[in-house]
Formats: structure tokens, sequence, C-alpha cells
């Protein structure tokens, strides 16, 4: 669905001429918009020099404080706000009415992994605002930032009202010596995460994914998940300290991790039983599962009470939901089932234009969650 930005003549009849020019072919498409259900206000023109947005709460169009259309002269480049600015102030504006748009009842929020987008932090950033998410997960993209680089980046990524719900405790933990299976590296692991820790708090992030590391050779698997569960047990007691939650990932060990130790959700819900501490639940991540045994959507049902994320993607090809052999729609109707309350997070590579694309997705989601 198109609409045309309203031309609100008021302005003196020389303005009239100049003002149509620049709004001809001014049309709000879907793929450029905030969604609806996330932040109340739908849609905003797609031409950079435009400055208004459509506020679904008062079904009207609105405009940036002292720039109307009939304003709009030969300098229109030096009085417009950027378009960066008008997103931040259309979302800004949205939450200072209390008006997020989401259902009363909702316990889910959406989010999206940074690393699946294209560009810059910032631009990233951008792009999961303009799709309309509520909040963003990292992996390492903040581990070089200086103090103030930090501060700098979450005053941005507040400035769109996103949330940064999830860090990585073990960067680049293929090739460093950190895994949760050696206890020899037990020492170093747990070095990561109080780094983890001073990081969450400083990106005011609540929770901290662990990986579990790859399968080590001359041990077996009693002595290896012995080993993951005294590391995470002593984990988890950091992160009840810091009052945060740590979340372990299974990965699939077929197709994205060979050698991966821990590959199944089964196992992972098993480990966050045994460790029995509520600073660790477990990531369930959809696309791994499918791609390591199937069997979704019993499994998450049995596991869901202990879930603090699921991410999402289809299978094959780690792409948009809908674009492989995984029904999202049944898969989202047994979360709502469970009654969980948590994270669901875009973690696919989009086909197509990542804002229309995780619209699309978390518009589903929606549809079968709240």
């Amino acid at each position: 669905m198109s609409m045309r930005c309203p031309s609100e003549s008021t302005g003196p009849d020389t303005h009239t001429r100049k003002r149509d020019r620049f709004l001809s072919g001014h049309r709000a498409i879907a793929t450029d918009r905030v969604n609806p259900v996330e932040t109340g206000f739908s849609r905003h023109c797609e031409s950079p020099r435009c400055c208004c947005w459509y506020d679904t709460s008062v079904e009207a169009w609105q405009y940036t404080r002292g720039i109307h259309h009939d304003n709009m002269g030969d300098n229109l480049e030096n009085t417009m706000l950027t378009r960066r600015t008008l997103l931040q102030t259309a979302l800004a504006t949205s939450f200072a009415k209390g008006q997020s748009g989401l259902p009363k009842k909702a316990k889910i929020t959406s989010s999206v992994m940074l690393w699946t987008l294209k560009g810059s932090f910032e631009a990233r950033v951008e792009i999961a605002a303009k799709a309309g998410m509520q909040s963003i997960e990292l992996v390492a993209e903040h581990i070089n930032w200086t103090d103030a680089e930090a501060a700098a980046k979450l005053k941005f990524v507040r400035s769109f009202n996103l949330g940064l719900d999830t860090i990585i405790a073990t960067p680049d933990w293929v090739k460093r010596p950190v895994s949760m299976v050696n206890p020899e590296q037990r020492d170093n692991f747990l070095t990561d995460v109080k780094t983890a820790i001073g990081w969450a708090q400083k990106l005011e992030s609540p929770q901290i994914i662990l990986m579990g590391g790859n399968a080590i050779s001359g041990k077996t698997y009693e002595e290896q998940y012995a080993s993951l569960v005294e590391g995470s047990k002593r984990a988890a007691d950091l992160a009840a300290k810091a009052n945060l939650t740590l979340i372990f990932e299974p990965l699939n060990s077929k197709v994205n991790h060979k050698g991966y130790f821990l590959t199944t959700c089964v196992e992972g819900l098993k480990l966050v039983k045994d460790v029995d501490n509520p600073h660790l639940r477990l990531l369930f991540d959809i696309y791994h599962e499918q791609v390591q045994i199937g069997n979704v959507i019993r499994t998450l049902t049995e596991a869901a009470p202990h879930v603090a994320v699921f991410h999402v993607a289809d299978n094959p090809g780690r792409n948009d939901p809908g674009t492989g052999e995984l029904n999202y729609a049944n898969i989202y109707k047994a979360i709502q089932k469970t009654g969980y309350s948590g994270y669901i997070t875009m973690e696919y590579l989009p086909l197509g234009d990542p804002v229309a694309s995780l619209n699309k997705a978390v518009d589903e989601m929606r549809a079968n969650v709240v």
C-alpha cells in the first residue's frame, strides 16, 4: 500500500510550486517504514528530502518541529533534517507518548544479530531500527572499543529506542584456548567471562552467550561434559554476583561448526538442568537444531521454561524464514503455547533488502506470538 504525503497548502502561493516540486513522487512504501506493531508509527516518506511520517496512534501525518512542506525552498538541503534524525525523532516521539505499538500483553521481544547485516555498526543499527526491531545482539563488535567509544555506541543505539540484549563471552573461541570442555583451559574461559561481564555492564546488556567449544581428542564424552558442567557452574556464580544471565548455545556440527562438542538443545537442556542455577539458561537456535537432529517443536516445547533466547533462520541456507523447510508459523504457535517470555532473535542472512526482509519476518512472528 502506498500513501502520498499531504500538500497542506497553508503557506504563501509562492511556496506551493516549490513544495509540489519536491512532493511529487514522495510516496511511503511498506519496505521503508518502522513496523507499526513494534513502535506505533508506520511509515515515512521514502525521499531523503521529506520530513514527515505517518503516526498510526492518531492516524495522521506528522511533521518534524519547525519544518513543514510549505516552507520548502531552494536551499532545502540546508534546512531539512537528515533521515537519521527523522527516524530518531519519530521513534522518540512514539515512545514518549508511551505507545510502543506492542500488544498490551506482549511477552516477546524482537531482536536481530548484527553480524547478519552489512555496513558499519551505525548503518546496521539503523537497519534494525527501520525494520522495527526492539533490540540488537552483538558478537564481537565491541571488544576493541574504548570506554568512551562504548558509551557513544550505546548512546547511538538508545537514540533509536533499541535495547542491546546480548554479547558473547568468548570472542574468536575457535582459535583461542578458552574451551569449556577442556579443564586445562578453564581459567582462560573464566577470565573471558569476567571480561564479558564488564562489557555487559558498560553496554547495559543483560545476557552473555557461552560457547562450549570443540570436542578434544583423548577424552571421553563424559569427561568433556563434566568439564562443561563445572565451567558452567563457576561462570554462573560469577554472573549471579553481577545479576546477569548466561545463555548456553548448542551449535550444529554437520554444516557450520565441524567438531563442536554440544550440538543439540536436548543436550543443552540437560546441561542447564544439571547446573541448576537461574543465571544459566538455554539459547535455542532453531536453525542449528533443525540441521543437527530436527524434531524442533517437540524439543522446544520441553525446553521453553529454560530458554532465554530463540534464534531464527531457515534451512537450508540460513536465510529468511519461509525460504526453506521449516514451518515457522507452526513453530511460533508452539512457542506461544508454552507461555514463553523472552527474546526471539532473527539470525539469518537476508536474501533481499534487509529492512523489508526483517519487517516481514517480525510481522509473521507477531502474527503468532505476543
